[in-house]
């Protein structure tokens, strides 16, 4: 497995990416439940309420901004 340090080189690589996107998504978990808890109304501010939210008719409003409310959040796919 490190035999290759040019395979070594490409598992570091991998997963620097993985855990950027691992921090990313602990992030988008603590932050709008941080938020829910101090008082701020936010729909479907647990993680686990998010698909809910989507599947009973509701939107999604992204940083409590009106104007990002995004019925199929799939085309944010492409800020990322």
């Amino acid at each position: 497995l490190g035999k290759d340090s040019e395979q070594v080189a490409k598992y570091r690589a991998n997963e620097l990416l993985h855990a950027r996107w691992a921090m990313l998504a602990a992030a988008g978990i603590i932050i709008p439940e941080g938020l829910q808890a101090n008082g701020a109304d936010i729909r479907g501010g647990t993680w686990f309420e998010t698909g809910a939210e989507m599947l009973n008719g509701g939107t999604l409003n992204y940083f409590a901004v009106p104007w990002t409310i995004v019925s199929n959040p799939l085309p944010l796919f492409l800020v990322t």
